[in-house]
């Protein structure tokens, strides 16, 4: 997890990043949202369990996390804070 510290940070405030960490069962639903949303993958990580790092524009910012939250057992933390 090292690879993923302090990799994002909000560019001029229009951008949040998010980690998503997730089953590779889930990787159809993760990803249909990633392309419906046209969101940029930063980082990513593929092992016994997904992990991603997100740019989710904080113009659909509430809708994609929305989504994202209905999928099951997935992990979602918000990694643009400089305390992350």
């Amino acid at each position: 997890m090292n690879a993923f510290q302090d990799t994002y940070k909000t560019v001029g405030g229009i951008s949040q990043g998010y980690e998503i960490k997730f089953d590779h069962l889930q990787m159809n639903e993760v990803m249909k949202i990633i392309k419906d949303e046209d969101l940029k993958i930063q980082n990513q990580l593929f092992d016994t369990i997904c992990i991603m790092q997100l740019e989710v524009r904080n113009s659909v910012h509430e809708r994609v996390i929305d989504r994202l939250k209905n999928i099951r057992n997935i992990n979602l933390k918000n990694i643009s804070s400089p305390e992350n």
